[in-house]
C-alpha cells in the first residue's frame, strides 16, 4: 500500500509539514462498540491507471568525481543492483529524430498526420500491447519519430521508429521489423555519482537540510532508515547534526533525480548511529550498523514521519472534551489534515471502520503477539481491507480529526499480548545482524563509507575551528 498521488517511476512523495496540526484528543474508553465495520471514509481518485513500471536499480560507474569516488561495482559487490543495461537503449541515440508536443483532443493519428506520415500506419501501431499506451496521450507531452521516405504511389512518409516517455527511466520504443511493428519498453540505466552532505538542525529537521541544500527525498530516506532508533518527533534537538551519502541520477549528464542513500550518521545528545546499504543477491536493500548488526527492527517506533508529539502515553490525563480524568493509552501526533500515516510493523489488517470516540481507525495485527492501532483518520488507504497483508512503512491511512478530537492528529496505541504499553518506550523485537554470507563483502563496503562518512565530520569540524 503506497501513497495513491505518488507518480509513475519516482519516489513516494510525502507531504512537507510545516507545523503541526492542533491537538491532542482522545481514544475512547476500553469497552467501545464496534459501529460500522469495514466502512471505508471517502477516498481521492487512484493514481494514474497508465502502464505501471517498476524502476530498476541503477548501475554504478568506475569513473571519478568530486566530492567523492565513484565505486567500481566489481570492488563493492553489494553497493549496486545487477540489472545489466539494455541494449535497445543504444538504439533511443540512433537517427535523426523529430518531435511534436501532443495538443488538446490530439490522437495518435493527429500527431501522425502532423508529421507527414501516413494513418493507417498509427492504426496499426497502437494495436500492438506495449503501444496501447499512446491511446492514453496527454497535452504537453512529447512524441518522437524518425521518418522513412513514402513508397508506391502514396505521398505519405514513413515511420522509421517512435519513442515516447513513460517516466523518468523508461520510454516506449516502437519500430520497423520483418514487415511490421515492435514495442519495446527501454528502460534507461542512469550513471550514479555520489553527493555528501551535513546539515546542523536548528529549530528542525527539514530547515536544516533546506539551508543545506539536502533533497528532501534524502531527508525522508534518512528518517525511514534511522526510524527504528530515533523517534524523530521527539528525539531530535536543536544542535544534533547527520551526514549523508546519496546516489544522484544522471542521463546524458543531466540530473535527474536522486536514488538511494548509501550511508548516513546522525548524533544527537543521547546517541551516536552510523548506517550503511546492503543489496543482496536479490536486490533487496537493507541497512546494517557497520559491524553488520542489524538496525533495522520489526518495528517503526512512530507512524508519521516529523509529526509532533502532542499527547504522551499516561495512566491519568484530563480527557481534552469529556472533562473528565482517564487514562491515555497511546500516543498522539500532531500533523495536517491527510499527512500519510505508515503500517510500524507487518502484518494484517484486523479492523477498518468507526469506533466510538476514535473515529475512523484501522487497527493491525502483528502476529500472535502485536497488536497496534491508528485513530481518527480522514480516510482510509483506497486498497485497504480486512484481511490485507500490508509491510512496515505502508500508508494504511491519512491524519484525520474523525471521532473525539480537538482538530487534526493520529491516535497510536501499541499493544503486546492485548495489554496497551507506551509507544514510545516499550522495548521493540531486534532485527538481525547481516547473513555470514555477506559479511566479509559489507565489511569491506562499511569500512570505505564510514571512513568517507568521518572524512566529511572531521573536515566539518575543522572548519569550524578555523
Amino acid at each position: 500500500l503506497k501513497p495513491e498521488a505518488a507518480p509513475v517511476d519516482s519516489p513516494p512523495a510525502a507531504p512537507l509539514p510545516t507545523q503541526a496540526g492542533s491537538h491532542d484528543t482522545e481514544e475512547a474508553a476500553d469497552r467501545t462498540e464496534e459501529t460500522t465495520a469495514d466502512r471505508q471514509a471517502p477516498r481521492t481518485d487512484g493514481p494514474d491507471d497508465r502502464m505501471q513500471l517498476a524502476s530498476l536499480a541503477p548501475m554504478v560507474t568506475g569513473e571519478q568525481a568530486s566530492p567523492l569516488d565513484y565505486i567500481v561495482e566489481d570492488e563493492f559487490p553489494g553497493l549496486a543492483g545487477k540489472t545489466p543495461v539494455d541494449p535497445l537503449e543504444a538504439v533511443l541515440r540512433e537517427g535523426d529524430w523529430v518531435t511534436e508536443t501532443v495538443r488538446k483532443k490530439d490522437t495518435v493519428s493527429h500527431i501522425f498526420r502532423r508529421f507527414g506520415i501516413s494513418t493507417r500506419e498509427a492504426y496499426s501501431l497502437v494495436k500492438l500491447e506495449n503501444a496501447s499506451v499512446l491511446n492514453k496521450i496527454r497535452p504537453g507531452e512529447e512524441i518522437h519519430v524518425t521518418t522513412l521516405p513514402p513508397e508506391g504511389d502514396s505521398s505519405r512518409k514513413r515511420l522509421g521508429k517512435l519513442k515516447y516517455d513513460l517516466g523518468r527511466f523508461t520510454t516506449l520504443l516502437v519500430r520497423r521489423q520483418d514487415g511490421g511493428f515492435v514495442a519495446d519498453i527501454v528502460r534507461r540505466q542512469p550513471e550514479i555519482r555520489h553527493q555528501t552532505a551535513q546539515a546542523v538542525i536548528g529549530s528542525s529537521l527539514m530547515g536544516a537540510a533546506k539551508k543545506a541544500g539536502i533533497p528532501f527525498d534524502v531527508v525522508y530516506s534518512l528518517a525511514n532508515i534511522f526510524g527504528w532508533q530515533v523517534d524523530f518527533a521527539r528525539d531530535i534537538r536543536s544542535g544534533d547534526r547527520f551526514t549523508v551519502i546519496y546516489e544522484e541520477q544522471y542521463l546524458d549528464d543531466e540530473h535527474v533525480g536522486n536514488g538511494q542513500v548509501v550511508a548516513a550518521e546522525l548524533v544527537t545528545r543521547d546517541k551516536s548511529l552510523q548506517a550503511v546499504r546492503h543489496v543482496d543477491d536479490d536486490n533487496v536493500v537493507t541497512y546494517y550498523a557497520p559491524d553488520g548488526e542489524g538496525i533495522q527492527g520489526s518495528f517503526l517506533r512512530s507512524p508519521i514521519q516529523f509529526a509532533t508529539v502532542t499527547s504522551t502515553y499516561s495512566k491519568r490525563r484530563l480527557h481534552p472534551i469529556q472533562k473528565v480524568w482517564k487514562a491515555h493509552k497511546g500516543v498522539d501526533y500532531g500533523a495536517p489534515m491527510n499527512t500519510p500515516v505508515r503500517s510500524t510493523g507487518d502484518g494484517v489488517v484486523e479492523f477498518t471502520g468507526s469506533k466510538t470516540g476514535y473515529g475512523r481507525t484501522v487497527i493491525l495485527r502483528h502476529g500472535a503477539k502485536y497488536q497496534t492501532l491508528y485513530a481518527h483518520l480522514n480516510r482510509y488507504h483506497k486498497d485497504l481491507r480486512i484481511g490485507k497483508r500490508v509491510k512496515q512503512g505502508d500508508v494504511i491511512g491519512y491524519v484525520g480529526t474523525s471521532g473525539w478530537s480537538t482538530g487534526p492528529h493520529l491516535h497510536y496505541e501499541f499493544r503486546v499480548d492485548g495489554h496497551h504499553r507506551n509507544p514510545l518506550t516499550v522495548e521493540l523485537p531486534k532485527s538481525l545482524p547481516i547473513d555470514r554470507r555477506f559479511r566479509d563483502d559489507f565489511a569491506r563496503e562499511a569500512a570505505h563509507w564510514v571512513a568517507k562518512l568521518e572524512n566529511v565530520s572531521q573536515t566539518s569540524l575543522a572548519r569550524n575551528d578555523s
